[in-house]
């Protein structure tokens, strides 16, 4: 196994730390859903760049307005008013540009990829993410990115982490 930590402001590091952000910014993007559709008890919608709720929870009329795998219809007039308004509110927030944490790991080259592959990671409330893993990663891929540490380094993070809680 070996360990690794991210490299406080590589690219890596900024786009966790920009996760986080928009991750609270989703509220507001709840709140601006429920309330254009007038379904107040609306308190989820899937964090993607096209309007996805939980069609279970509309109530009948605006069921109409989404598929069943709770997608916006754009082939009527009212579902296109309505995913323009969504996509403008995506972007004044700063959301058209949403990752999740697995697509960020991913796109990083730092996602499990195998059957065979351990991966262990947790991060402290910086975004410094620790990784033990047996990932064949070469010093190429990750050296901008994440910096190789100890085994006791990686236990003492997770430890200090544990206190903290």
């Amino acid at each position: 196994m070996k360990y690794f930590k991210t490299i406080e402001n590589s690219d890596f590091h900024k786009a966790l730390k920009k996760n986080e952000q928009q991750n609270k910014d989703w509220d507001t993007m709840i709140d601006f859903v429920s309330e254009i559709l007038g379904e107040p008890e609306l308190k989820d919608i899937y964090m993607s760049p096209k309007l996805r709720v939980d069609v279970s929870l509309l109530k009948d009329e605006n069921k109409k307005l989404f598929k069943q795998n709770g997608e916006v219809k754009l082939s009527n007039k009212a579902g296109k008013v309505l995913n323009a308004a969504y996509e403008g509110k995506l972007k004044e927030l700063g959301l058209d540009d949403y990752m999740d944490i697995r697509t960020i790991l991913f796109a990083y080259g730092f996602l499990r990829n195998s059957r065979s592959q351990k991966q262990n990671q947790f991060q402290n409330d910086d975004w410094i993410v620790y990784f033990e893993s047996n990932a064949p990663w070469t010093e190429r891929e990750y050296a901008n990115q994440l910096e190789e540490i100890t085994e006791e380094e990686f236990y003492e993070a997770r430890l200090s982490l544990a206190k903290e809680d």
